[in-house]
């Protein structure tokens, strides 16, 4: 089997500049999730994956569940990604390129719905839990505690 010939950047650039988004790959994706995509009308976006994956979860009527979480692809990433039948289910990130999924929290259709209604956003919905369970914990942590004690030393005393 001939490997897939990748875009040059030139024309992943070019269709980003000419159209505001460029495409995921989705044809290794299972024939239902596929057939689900076609009959949402929509086509997953790269650098769009809390988007890709809230609006599938929402919306496709397949029983996934919805992740987010770290996400190693040349550096450690934020990410939002599915679970569906068992297996992991990225519509935004080519799995020829070997993404390694690290920890992740589970966000139920309801949080997500919440959420959105709150913020008009596609987003992160836990970020806070999101950061505590990544390779930067420590750095958050530490970050936390320095402007705790600058905070503490600025408010007057009484």
């Amino acid at each position: 089997m001939k490997p897939k010939k990748r875009a040059p950047i030139e024309h992943v650039v070019a269709t980003w500049n000419r159209q505001g988004w460029y495409p995921a790959p989705w044809s290794h994706h299972p024939q239902e999730v596929k057939d689900a995509i076609r009959q949402l009308g929509w086509r997953p976006k790269i650098k769009e994956c809390y988007a890709n994956c809230q609006r599938f979860a929402l919306y496709s009527g397949l029983d996934v569940e919805y992740r987010e979480g770290w996400v190693v692809s040349g550096i450690a990433l934020e990410h939002a990604w599915l679970i569906y039948k068992g297996s992991i289910l990225d519509l935004t990130l080519n799995p020829d390129r070997g993404p390694k999924y690290l920890n992740s929290i589970v966000s139920t259709r309801e949080e997500i719905r919440e959420h959105m209604f709150a913020t008009g956003t596609y987003a992160l919905i836990k970020s806070r839990e999101v950061e505590l369970i990544g390779p930067y914990a420590n750095v958050y942590k530490e970050l936390n505690a320095e402007l705790a004690k600058k905070i503490k030393k600025s408010c007057p005393k009484g």
